[in-house]
């Protein structure tokens, strides 16, 4: 049997090795209880990808300060829109990296730039805030961010040792222009992918079992189904 794995997929696999083995090896979805998911975001991410793109076209950067930093160093975004328009749909595949047994470690890149000096590709994320974020807020993306790396390297292209993501937030509305003033930051931070690799493998040797791991004790699912089945008995 092979499987297919994702970014998304190996965090459920951090928060409870139970729930992963459970929805990966018997087909069990995991359906945990959480609130509507917020609009905003999603929205967020789609104006800022067509932003991005108009740039690409042109080979330009955007005239935020940050942007124009990056520009001084040789950072342009990734030119070829047509691969990265795949890369980023997982429904047809995404980027994909395939082990010798046929597992599938895959996931959905929303942006990538190029140092036009080097020729070396930086994973690039977005990420919306509802105020400007610390300044460690960065660490909670770099598994998923490691993870790109590994499929980019994967894919034939050189990448810097190092991710790039920025950071909007809200300000304040400016009624006169009918716009909201936005923050924007550009963190970045060392990237690991040989331990994107490991992790698949990882989730592949827990795979590899015929009986569950154990659950992680803060697991709040697997809590709530345990006091369930009392309640049943």
């Amino acid at each position: 049997m092979t499987y297919w794995l994702s970014p998304s997929s190996l965090s459920v696999l951090t928060d409870c090795p139970q729930c992963f083995w459970y929805e990966k090896k018997q087909g069990v979805k995991i359906e945990k209880p959480r609130g509507i998911f917020p609009g905003l975001p999603g929205g967020y991410d789609r104006v800022t990808k067509d932003y991005f793109d108009g740039f690409r076209e042109t080979g330009t950067m955007p005239p935020e300060k940050p942007f124009q930093e990056l520009a001084s160093q040789g950072y342009r975004f990734f030119p070829d829109a047509r691969k990265l328009a795949e890369w980023r749909n997982a429904k047809t595949g995404g980027i994909a990296y395939f082990d010798k047994k046929g597992n599938k470690f895959f996931g959905a890149l929303d942006d990538l730039l190029v140092n036009t000096e080097t020729k070396k590709v930086v994973v690039f994320d977005v990420k919306t805030k509802g105020d400007e974020p610390p300044m460690d807020a960065m660490k909670y993306n770099l598994d998923q961010m490691s993870a790109y790396a590994f499929l980019l390297q994967q894919n034939g292209f050189e990448v810097e040792d190092s991710a790039i993501l920025a950071f909007y937030w809200p300000i304040r509305i400016e009624p006169d222009i009918q716009r909201i003033e936005h923050g924007i930051r550009l963190d970045r931070a060392p990237v690991n992918p040989q331990s994107a690799l490991d992790r698949f493998n990882s989730a592949l040797s827990i795979l590899d079992k015929n009986e569950p791991p154990e659950a992680s004790e803060n697991c709040g699912w697997c809590g709530w189904l345990e006091r369930r089945m009392a309640v049943k008995k």
